[in-house]
C-alpha cells in the first residue's frame, strides 16, 4: 500500500515539477492543491497508463476549463483529446465534468 501510494504522489509531484515554472508562484500553491484533488481518487494503475506529457495537458486543460466556469451550473465536455487542440490525446473518448465543488474526470 505505502508503495503505490510513494508511486501515485511520484506522478503527481511530476506533474506539478514540470508545470510550476509555467505558473506564478502566487498560482503554484493553488496548482499543487489542483493537481491533488483532481487526481485524488484516481488509482496509480489508471495514471501509469496515461504518459507524462498527457498528464501534463490534461491538468493544463481541466485548470483552464475551471478557470472559464461561469455560474453554478455544471460544465460538461465529451471530447476525444488532440495534441493541437487540447494539449495532450487519448485513444479514449473523454467526459469532462467541472462542477463547483469540484472536476470530474471519466475516460472510457
Amino acid at each position: 500500500m505505502t508503495s503505490t501510494l510513494n508511486q501515485k504522489n511520484d506522478i503527481l509531484e511530476q506533474i506539478f515539477t514540470q508545470l510550476k515554472q509555467h505558473f506564478s508562484d502566487k498560482e503554484q500553491k493553488t496548482l499543487q492543491l489542483f493537481i491533488n484533488s483532481v487526481y485524488r481518487d484516481v488509482s496509480v494503475t489508471d495514471l501509469a497508463q496515461i504518459t507524462q506529457e498527457d498528464l501534463n495537458g490534461l491538468t493544463v486543460s481541466l485548470w483552464r476549463e475551471v478557470l472559464v466556469r461561469k455560474g453554478d451550473s455544471a460544465k460538461i465536455k465529451v471530447f476525444n483529446p488532440d495534441v493541437e487542440k487540447d494539449e495532450w490525446q487519448s485513444a479514449h473518448t473523454v467526459i469532462s465534468v467541472v462542477f463547483v465543488i469540484f472536476p470530474l474526470l471519466l475516460i472510457r
